[in-house]
């Protein structure tokens, strides 16, 4: 028997599993991650401004000595030039600003999104409101950022034992003082400051855990040649998925245990409001038949009552009286005293034959109870029909879903003409002498940020993972068919 924390620890498992495959976290962390791969570019383009100014040729030749088992010649010149050329670096400058803001604020919106879609809510927050909480959380993750760099910085200089084993813990405690603000400001529902810890723990572990496979890939790549860096790219791309799905399950466990969202259980809850709101419709109707039970027995005893008066109230009393009497005198007063109580009961009886004849008739009481069972009835259909079921639910959320994915997916010529481009001008940098160096870069550029590209990519991964899947599904097939 398992305990109970154990039972609470699948339960929730259970439930995060049914709230991802429901809001379809995967396809929200692939628009998470093209934004947060689109960031990558003008990164990299401010990084190489700000190493020129600050290192100048000396950090330039430093660089490519390192870079150099990994770069082309070509490429090794190019990146030589960028960093020692001081034209146009204003406007590089200015342009690697704009478009990095433009990305970081692009994903923190995505997040934000995503965080309302997997909380319950529309999932189509204000643009101002949007705008200021990818600010703030921008500038909160931009200040654990720089915390966690002068933290390691200040670690690398200080010789302590065991420091290596306490590096992983502090990096997940970092990490989820970066993750914390997204928890807390993004979803559009009052969250409490506990609520938003175990997410940003579980994101925190899971990006420390993902990281160093990251790192060991890294160190054990012999060498990038021209696939190479192609596959570099699609490391690139992954990291930032994964990393975009664990933020995602992280608010997904968030809202499960705050009970905020529990699609494991939807469908027992449905089913209790059913057997409440049918026991509800028979407690309202059964007293209602039990008052026009008791009004009819009233009825039947009222009704009986004046017989028995008419019977004995009239001939018992002067008999009563005839008896008590001792000459013939008084025999004949009450004579005339019976006389004139039967006239008197004779000038009644119309009125209790009268009532005699309202009498409950049991036809029409069966005919009563058998119209309040229709009116039942009729009461539980339509309770029925207003009762919102699972399967209903799902399939109009996935009906959604699929009409949603469609409109983000490519449309027309225009996304297939720039990957074509993109193969074209790759194919002529390898193959034809009249291409190079920046041209081959911008070829590569313009193939893994189009979003028919990065589309492709994620294909390919979920086909990877689908494969990776499948002994599993199929063990699970074979044990539900012996069972």
């Amino acid at each position: 028997m398992l305990s109970g924390g154990i039972r609470r620890t699948v339960g929730v498992g259970r439930a995060t599993i049914a709230l991802a495959r429901s809001e379809q976290i995967t396809f929200l962390a692939a628009a998470i991650a093209y934004y947060a791969f689109a960031s990558v570019v003008p990164l990299v383009v401010l990084t190489a401004v700000v190493a020129s100014v600050l290192g100048g040729e000396a950090l330039a030749t430093d660089l490519v000595a390192v870079l150099g088992s990994v770069l082309t010649p070509a490429s090794q010149d190019v990146l030589l030039s960028t960093l020692t050329t001081t034209t146009g670096r204003g406007s590089a400058t200015f342009v690697g600003v704009v478009a990095l803001l433009w990305s970081s604020l692009k994903v923190f919106r995505g997040l934000d999104t995503a965080f309302s879609l997997v909380y319950g809510n529309d999932g189509t927050p204000g643009f101002l409101d949007a705008i200021v909480d990818g600010v703030v959380a921008l500038a909160a993750v931009g200040v654990a950022i720089g915390a966690s760099v002068a933290l390691l910085a200040t670690l690398a200089f200080v010789d302590l034992p065991y420091l290596d084993r306490a590096g992983f813990v502090l990096e997940v405690f970092v990490l989820a003082a970066a993750f914390y603000p997204l928890y807390y400001l993004f979803p559009d529902v009052d969250v409490e400051y506990t609520e938003a810890v175990p997410g940003a723990l579980l994101a925190a572990v899971g990006w420390t855990a993902f990281s160093g496979l990251f790192r060991l890939y890294a160190e054990n790549a012999e060498s990038f040649a021209v696939w190479g860096v192609l596959g570099a790219a699609l490391v690139v791309v992954t990291w930032l998925y994964v990393g975009s799905i664990l933020l995602l399950v992280g608010a997904a466990v968030n809202a499960v245990l705050a009970g905020r969202a529990l699609p494991a259980v939807e469908s027992d809850v449905s089913a209790t409001v059913d057997r409440h709101l049918q026991s509800a419709g028979l407690r309202h109707t059964e007293p209602a038949m039990g008052d026009d039970d008791r009004e009819d027995s009233r009825d039947v005893d009222a009704t009986d009552e004046p017989q028995d008066d008419v019977e004995t109230g009239a001939t018992d009393e002067p008999r009563d009286d005839a008896d008590t009497g001792g000459t013939d005198e008084p025999r004949d007063d009450a004579a005339a005293a019976s006389a004139t109580g039967s006239a008197a009961s004779h000038d009644h009886a119309p009125s209790e034959t009268s009532g005699e004849t309202d009498e409950p008739d049991p036809e029409a009481l069966r005919e009563e109870i058998e119209e309040l069972r229709q009116e039942l009835e009729s009461f539980e259909d339509d309770v029925d029909d207003r009762t919102l079921h699972r399967d209903e639910i799902e399939r109009d959320l996935k009906r959604y879903v699929r009409r949603r994915v469609r409109r983000g997916k490519a449309r027309g010529w225009g996304p297939y003409l720039v990957l074509l481009y993109g193969t074209v001008m790759t194919l002529g940098v390898f193959y034809t002498p009249y291409l190079g160096d920046g041209w081959a870069i911008f070829a590569m550029i313009v193939i893994w940020l189009s979003t028919l590209g990065l589309y492709a990519l994620m294909l390919l991964v979920g086909l990877g993972v689908n494969a990776v899947r499948a002994p599993g599904r199929l063990r699970d097939a074979i044990g539900d068919w012996r069972s």
